[in-house]
């Protein structure tokens, strides 16, 4: 065909063809020579494995394991253990078959453990696998040796034997720095927990216990630099809390005479020990939360100031109280704390990015101390709950301001337990129902809870919110502002029947529970009305809620004296009538409940929209 072309003198078009009808030609030829040789592997390989030799269905798993420990060198790691122990076992066994001295014993034992930690920072800096074996073993050698010399054998003075242990966990962190590994550090530390506390126990020499303490908190946030380790710190905290209580209430104790506990207590120290640790942790704290680690902040340091704040305020007034005679100067500096951590808390907000999430954490710690401060003046906490409450309503304006969900989650929990706590206090006596201070506080708070519900009602949460994109995307939450109002609309108007009725409210309680009964079922109904009036299925919900706690306060409390003797005559005539025509006239509500109604949605704030809005409106 080509002679053909070139003899005749081929036009353009029939050049191309001739050349796309050569490219196909090519294209089937390389897909044949392809597919042979794919088959021709598969024919090779299954001649390669026959079908009597295919491998076990765990031969895969056993070589993942058996290459692991190739690469973690696990036996070589075991068996240096066991070598280094036999050592350490050989020094025990002379000591304790007196062919040594125990005071040469002991002094060999930490020379072999400052040895084998040495020999660990060694490897550490050369990048060997056996490097945690012998700085390890090194570190738990001796504590346990320093313990057992001081405590069992006391070849070792006090001083030196927390010097030692101090030592110890120093000497860890620089092996964790030198070899930019976070395993010496966090043994060394806890050891130094461990350690301190075996040392002299039940009473310790506080001085030096103090010092261990604070290095070992020292370097957990220096662990913390190196690897997020929150489980750490927290454990580091939680013991010497504990142990710093127990040291203010054996010294309370003291100062009252009512105990004469064993040991020095160093009296003089204890104050300026609780102000050092509390300093030290806000410090850390607020450097956690300026300069996160990663991406994100740990809620170590979030939690960290309220969690302080509140622990050093009670371990003060241990001591404070007894030795003073009075809490209003804890009370006063309290109060100046709680506003450098609500100032913080704004600074922090306004300053936005990772940093603002620790304004929850500050805020919440500025409201406990602003509720313990002002505890300490008088054993009525009115003011203190005024407080909590507004603090609560403006904790929710600032969550819409720096678009923070926890800080709204907060305010609902500040408003619930506001109300808790006037109610445990109001109804803690009979009393004090008429008290015109709990009974201005009730009706402000009443004011206050439902004027936070319809902000509520009215600006949705923060969609990025974790807790409230997740648990509670339709905003339901807010109802239990509602339920806090009408609690202390309760309170209020229990107070107002007994100032008007004060014959049912002295020796005979008779009318005033039942009264109680009556405005309890009132208030199901009028809720009730409310989700009719709204077409709100979660106030709905909440409206029974109320009647079942009616019932409760009707049937165990009222007819059967479930807290003391029943009521009788008109009052429970009155309770159980209410409780009845409650029902009703919720029956009748609830026949009239739409069958195919959407629950409420919590609309954005444009212009000043209604808190309930009629049927024909919502059409």
């Amino acid at each position: 065909m080509r002679e053909k072309l070139a003899e005749e003198g081929s036009t353009l078009e029939e050049r191309v063809e001739f050349l796309a009808a050569q490219v196909r030609q090519l294209s089937a030829r390389v897909d044949e020579l392809s597919g042979g040789a794919v088959q021709t592997r598969v024919e090779l390989r299954q001649e390669r494995v026959a079908p009597d030799q295919e491998p076990p269905a765990g031969a895969e798993a056993s070589e993942a394991f058996f290459s692991w420990v190739g690469r973690s060198a696990l036996l070589q790691r075991v068996s240096a253990v066991c070598f280094l122990m036999v050592v350490a076992l050989v020094l025990r066994t002379l000591t304790d078959s007196h062919l040594l001295d125990t005071r040469v014993g002991s002094l060999l034992g930490l020379f072999y453990a400052t040895l084998l930690m040495g020999a660990g920072g060694y490897l550490y800096f050369r990048g060997k696998p056996l490097a945690p074996v012998f700085a390890l073993c090194g570190a738990i050698l001796m504590f346990l040796i320093v313990s057992e010399a001081y405590t069992r054998f006391t070849v070792l003075p006090v001083a030196l034997a927390y010097l030692l242990v101090i030592g110890t966990g120093a000497l860890m962190a620089g092996i964790s720095y030198l070899g930019r590994s976070a395993l010496p550090i966090l043994v060394g530390t806890l050891g130094m927990c461990v350690a301190g506390v075996a040392i002299d126990y039940p009473n310790p020499a506080y001085p030096a216990l103090v010092v261990l303490l604070f290095s070992a908190n020292a370097l957990g946030f220096v662990a913390s630099r190196l690897q997020r380790c929150s489980w750490l710190r927290w454990t580091l905290f939680i013991v010497t809390a504990i142990l710093v209580q127990v040291w203010g209430y054996k010294l309370g104790l003291t100062l009252q005479g009512i105990a004469h506990p064993a040991g020095d207590l160093a009296q003089f120290w204890y104050l300026p020990v609780v102000a050092v640790f509390f300093l030290g942790y806000f410090a850390t704290a607020v450097f956690g939360l300026l300069r996160p680690v990663g991406e994100r902040v740990t809620r170590f340091d979030q939690a960290l100031p309220a969690v302080a704040g509140a622990w050093a305020f009670t371990a003060a007034g241990h001591v404070v109280e007894p030795w003073w005679g009075t809490l209003a100067g804890l009370g006063s500096l309290g109060l100046l704390v709680a506003a450098a951590y609500l100032g913080l808390a704004w600074w922090l907000g306004q300053r936005g990015g990772l940093s603002a999430v620790g304004s929850l954490g500050l805020f919440l710690g500025g409201a406990a101390l602003a509720w313990l401060s002002l505890g300490a003046f008088s054993d009525r906490p009115l003011v203190g709950l005024a407080v909590l409450g507004g603090l609560g309503f403006w904790a929710a304006q600032l969550s819409k301001r720096w678009q923070q969900g926890g800080l709204r989650l907060l305010s609902y929990l500040v408003q619930f337990y506001v109300c808790f706590e006037l109610g445990r206090w109001l109804l803690a006596d009979a009393g004090r129902a008429t008290h015109g201070g709990g009974l201005l506080l009730a009706v402000l708070l009443c004011a206050l809870s439902l004027w936070h519900y319809r902000w509520a009602l009215l600006h949705r949460p923060p969609a990025h919110s974790r807790f409230f994109s997740r648990l509670d995307e339709g905003n339901r939450l807010c109802v239990f502002l509602l339920l806090a109002g009408l609690v202390h609309g309760f309170y209020g108007a229990r107070g107002l029947y007994a100032l008007v009725m004060p014959q049912y409210a002295g020796a005979d309680l008779a009318g005033f529970m039942g009264m109680q009964s009556v405005l309890i079922n009132g208030g199901a109904v009028l809720v009730m009305i409310i989700a009719l009036v709204r077409r709100d299925r979660e106030v709905r919900n909440l409206a029974v809620l109320i009647t079942l706690i009616g019932a409760l306060k009707v049937f165990l409390f009222d007819l059967l004296g479930a807290a003391g003797q029943g009521i009788t005559g008109v009052p429970l005539v009155l309770s159980v009538f209410s409780f009845g025509a409650a029902v009703a006239v919720e029956s009748l509500l609830l026949g009239r409940w739409p069958k195919e109604s959407r629950q409420t949605e919590c609309p954005e704030r444009v212009g000043t929209p209604q808190l309930m809005e009629s049927p024909s409106a919502r059409h």
